[in-house]
């Protein structure tokens, strides 16, 4: 995943927190479903996240998961490490 993409990714994400929060203006709305109708993938994570006991199950889940090793296991997947 190069920058472009990752702050895009960070950026729908924000979306979709917002949505859920009900935080957004009709722009942004406009925007999620863009993403939401752009592919099949996109529309059944938005689903599987709109399931607050799911989702609540995996942030549970990543708060258990070690940042350092997750770095690690990055920088040797780029070679970069």
């Amino acid at each position: 995943m190069n920058e472009h993409q990752v702050a895009g990714a960070f950026h729908t994400a924000n979306l979709i927190i917002r949505h859920l929060k009900g935080e957004l203006s009709e722009q942004e709305l406009t925007q999620l479903h863009h993403w939401i109708n752009s592919s099949d993938n996109n529309y059944d994570l938005f689903e599987a996240l709109k399931d607050a006991d799911a989702t609540h199950v995996s942030l549970q889940a990543l708060r258990s998961y070690s940042a350092g090793e997750a770095m690690l296991r990055f920088l040797r997947k780029t070679n970069a490490g």
